[in-house]
């Protein structure tokens, strides 16, 4: 059997290697960008690693024998699923790989700018103290976190936040009553939660239905004093509106860990301005996150090339 990985950014793929050894298999290590390269890559592997190349329509209508591709990570925006589906290659993710490090790079952010911690430390290196420097600054303990998605990291955010007396309200019509009820997490609509939150926090995967779906009606629901957050995928939100939204000062900050561009462009209005903070997609990331999203992965796939289901297949079919 044959395996590719297609791309990745981890130091080493030293699980891959030894697990695709004990069962006998080929594995094969690149560093695709394109929809070509991967089509010379993947033609004819039985099993595909992706991080982030391409897997459109092209790149899997090409694949002669594959039976599983497995995303190393949560977003499958870059996988075609319909043209997986029509040619019966399972498709897998790893979706609970790093909840903690998300949900607490989400509050880490949300500290940051409700203190202003990264503006108190400009003016304390230019000799400047006091509370004068960075008023105001508002309590967080009874304010309102709004979740917009309410998946595993933004569940797992809400338990965390729960010693810090935020209120906790979201949206997600996608999810059952019952972990709204064991969280005490009120569920809202979309117009609500953006008008009662005094923090918006991103946690929808990107899809059609939600590109742009953080839309100007959205940010204008938003109270002045408000934060947006955002960990999910940079498509979501209508940047051109954040853009508007913060340099009127319509809202109080934002705190993006994503964008449309990934690397930002250094003309980029966002560089420029002086109420958002950029962290530049390390959300995901820890030393145990890496790992754990390689060995799960690889588990996957290993899994469908052995003729089992894996825990996470996304794409049914009979």
């Amino acid at each position: 059997m044959k395996i590719v990985i297609t791309d990745s950014d981890f130091p080493a793929n030293d699980y891959e290697s030894v697990t695709a050894e004990r069962i006998g298999a080929r594995l094969f290590v690149g560093q695709c960008r394109t929809q070509q390269e991967v089509i010379q890559m993947c033609k004819d592997a039985d099993g595909i690693l992706v991080q982030y190349a391409p897997l459109g329509r092209q790149v899997i209508d090409s694949l002669r024998c594959c039976k599983g591709i497995v995303r190393y990570g949560i977003g499958l925006d870059n996988i075609d699923l319909e043209a997986a589906t029509a040619k019966r290659i399972m498709v897998a993710n790893v979706p609970d790989y790093c909840q903690h490090e998300v949900a607490e790079h989400t509050l880490a952010l949300i500290f940051a700018l409700r203190r202003k911690l990264l503006w108190a430390n400009h003016h304390a290196r230019a000799g400047r103290t006091g509370p004068r420097t960075v008023q105001p600054i508002f309590r967080l303990c009874g304010e309102t976190l709004g979740l917009f998605g309410f998946g595993r990291i933004a569940q797992t955010l809400a338990q965390k936040v729960r010693s810090l007396g935020l209120l906790c309200i979201a949206h997600d019509p996608y999810v059952s009553p019952e972990p709204f009820q064991e969280l005490a997490v009120r569920p809202v609509s979309r117009e609500e939660l953006f008008g009662d939150a005094d923090i918006v926090s991103i946690h929808t995967p990107l899809t059609e239905e939600t590109r742009r779906v953080v839309s100007e009606d959205c940010l204008r629901r938003m109270k002045p004093t408000a934060l947006l957050i955002n960990t999910a995928r940079g498509q979501v939100i209508d940047e051109a509106a954040l853009v508007g939204a913060l340099r009127q000062r319509r809202i109080a900050g934002a705190g993006l860990d994503v964008y449309w561009d990934d690397p930002l462009p250094p003309d980029h209005p966002f560089v420029s301005m002086d109420n958002i903070i950029l962290t530049g997609h390390i959300a995901f990331y820890s030393e145990q996150s890496l790992y754990e999203s390689q060995q799960k992965a690889m588990d996957q796939l290993i899994e469908i090339l052995q003729g089992r289901v894996p825990k996470y297949w996304v794409n049914h079919f009979q």
